[in-house]
């Protein structure tokens, strides 16, 4: 079988690029579409049931929840995402539901639908609104995707629907590569003339040893290009992405100015579990979210068909995924406000059919423990707050970059003020009772 984009895994365990750390591959979505892989090396894996599989799990959909607070649970249904897969257990379609509170009713938000090649590479993805008749939808978008002989992509064409008009070509991007890496994309516009396609933007890609390093974003202007964007990508020891840093290019001072910092943590089995997002607004902090996962970890990623998912949520299947909790940190407070509550919702396809998508039957099995030890926010700059799981007394040890200890204290209200310790990488160690988690730690 050709090299082809991937849009579900039934071993999620087999995600690598070139070959590489499985870390590095979600982040490389961020600059084209949320689930396009434009790589050279990754195969589509056919969804065959095999004796040796006891147990299949198809994720159906996942919902969702804010707070009811009259009851102080997560019952309250805010959005929700149906997958529909065809026979190979490609995805064949997405639905986006919203819900209205005050009617107790959803509603249709979008829909995507998949086509694909014999070799079971993605053609066409068709993108809809709902109509004003219920159960219709109509096309907004289009997008259509060309190989070349080897199997990598060439070629991607975006076309608008026009209700006078019908299909136009709005964008095109082509993809080239260099030893065997994607080394940069290449984003074309419509011009002035009719049918004109005129170069617009480009993303171009760096890589260290293998692993992704660097990407660059450009905007054109005639025939000058000016930079936009700039990601830098770091690894711990074992080449685990453990923070990538965006910045976006200012004119004006020419200078780059920070954007994002995504930090990623992984619990002691070297499992991805968590990311937190600092977003800057003018080079000041104005948001910290953070995200928590919880699984089943008696369900190996291998046992997984998933549909195409948010490059990092993809990092989360190493095990069956059974909820994620989001938080947000009051800047004024300093204190973090869980938001939502998501959960995961499949069906096992070796012991009962599919589970009709508006009535999901939630997973029952053991939780990867919600009384971990967590440590965040991870890049911090004044407090660092814990999750602790028992009433044992817990203890922070702090080392610099150079193993000289900077820091042990005993954790009191779950939190440390950590203003005091110069901008820069710092080892961590906390433990509780016969709990400990220990990692790289960024103060800002």
């Amino acid at each position: 079988m050709k090299p082809t984009i991937l849009y579900f895994t039934l071993i999620i365990s087999s995600f690598t690029v070139f070959g590489q750390a499985t870390e590095v591959s979600p982040f490389l979505l961020n600059l084209q579409r949320s689930g396009i892989l434009p790589l050279s090396s990754r195969t589509s894996q056919q969804g065959h049931l095999t004796s040796e599989q006891t147990e299949i799990h198809q994720l159906d959909s996942l919902i969702t929840y804010g707070l009811d607070e009259s009851e102080g649970e997560w019952t309250i249904p805010l959005t929700r995402r149906i997958f529909e897969y065809n026979e190979d257990h490609h995805i064949i379609s997405e639905e986006l539901w919203s819900w209205d509170n005050n009617r107790r009713e959803e509603y249709p938000v979008s829909k995507s639908e998949y086509s694909y090649n014999d070799d079971g590479s993605v053609s066409d993805i068709i993108y809809s609104k709902p109509a004003i008749e219920a159960g219709n939808w109509i096309p907004s978008q289009q997008e259509s995707y060309y190989y070349k002989e080897d199997g990598t992509l060439k070629e991607s064409l975006q076309k608008n629907y026009d209700i006078t008009k019908g299909w136009m070509l709005v964008k095109k991007e082509l993809y080239n590569y260099y030893n065997g890496h994607l080394g940069s994309v290449v984003k074309y516009v419509q011009g002035q003339q009719p049918e004109e396609m005129v170069a617009h933007s480009a993303y171009q890609y760096a890589y260290r040893g293998g692993y992704l390093e660097q990407v660059l974003a450009y905007k054109y202007i005639g025939k000058n290009s000016i930079p936009l964007m700039r990601q830098t990508y770091n690894y711990d020891y074992f080449n685990k992405l453990f923070m990538v840093r965006e910045k976006y290019y200012d004119e004006t001072s020419d200078s780059w100015i920070p954007s994002s910092v995504k930090g990623y943590s992984y619990d002691d089995d070297d499992d991805f579990v968590s990311y937190s997002i600092v977003t800057y607004d003018g080079g000041k902090v104005q948001d910290i979210d953070r995200s928590r996962y919880h699984f089943n970890k008696e369900v190996a990623g291998d046992q997984l068909i998933i549909p195409d998912l948010d490059p990092i949520e993809l990092m989360a299947f190493h095990h069956m995924v059974t909820d994620k909790h989001v938080y947000k940190r009051d800047l004024g407070s300093k204190e973090e406000v869980k938001i939502s509550v998501v959960k995961y919702f499949y069906s096992n396809l070796t012991v009962e059919g599919p589970t009709d998508p508006t009535n999901p039957k939630p997973v029952t099995g053991l939780s990867d423990s919600v009384d971990a030890i967590e440590l965040f926010p991870n890049p911090a700059s004044d407090y660092l707050h814990f999750n602790l799981p028992t009433n044992h007394k817990a203890f922070l040890r702090l080392l610099d970059n150079h193993g000289n200890q900077v820091l042990r204290q005993e954790i009191k209200k779950e939190q440390i003020d950590i203003n005091h310790l110069i901008p820069g990488m710092y080892f961590y160690h906390v433990s509780c009772g016969s709990e400990s988690i220990k990692g790289k730690l960024i103060k800002e």
